[in-house]
């Protein structure tokens, strides 16, 4: 093939997400509380382009619907915080976390809990859920207006503020990204 024959092949893939925020009531009700854009940083691109150029990890699921785990690269846990500052593709971190209850200088975080795909399998969705639990836990007295999803190697891969929620033990908070 000559090079007046090679023929320029150009591709493209746009990547977004959403976050939505839920109340679970105690009696198994689902309420919607807010949902909007998020903003992917630049750890996701970094985490993106080492998944693609390495070792893909191991795949867990049923049939077509996999999950990559044990490369550090998968989003495994959330944190949320009180920032209201406007996220940017710089950030590396959530900027005003919460503690985590009974040790103040660890920062609370919620394991993902389960995954979903869409029916076309173009789109993943993640849950983590801050639980009812003690009145006195700090995620139960603290306004929250922030949260961010992160890899299991703690890369910040998106990051999000939203209307403050105050967060009562009566209920518990689904975060679905």
């Amino acid at each position: 093939m000559s090079n007046t024959d090679t023929k320029k092949i150009a591709d493209s893939a746009v990547f977004k997400g959403a976050v939505e925020i839920s109340a679970i009531l105690k009696d198994g009700s689902v309420v919607s509380l807010w949902k909007d854009h998020n903003l992917l940083t630049n750890g996701f691109i970094q985490s993106l382009m080492q998944f693609l150029s390495g070792n893909p990890g191991t795949m867990t699921g049923t049939g077509n619907r996999t999950v990559q785990t044990g490369t550090g690269r998968w989003p495994t846990y959330m944190k949320v915080g009180t920032s209201t500052i406007t996220p940017t593709r710089l950030d590396t971190a959530i900027l005003s976390p919460i503690p985590f209850p009974g040790n103040e200088s660890a920062d609370f975080f919620m394991a993902i809990t389960s995954f979903s795909f869409s029916t076309n399998n173009d789109a993943i969705t993640f849950y983590a859920v801050i639980p009812g639990g003690d009145e006195d836990f700090s995620y139960n007295t603290t306004p929250l207006s922030e949260v961010g999803l992160f890899t299991e190697s703690d890369v910040l891969i998106a990051r999000q503020v939203y209307p403050t929620i105050s967060k009562s033990f009566i209920f518990q908070l689904q975060y679905a990204w």
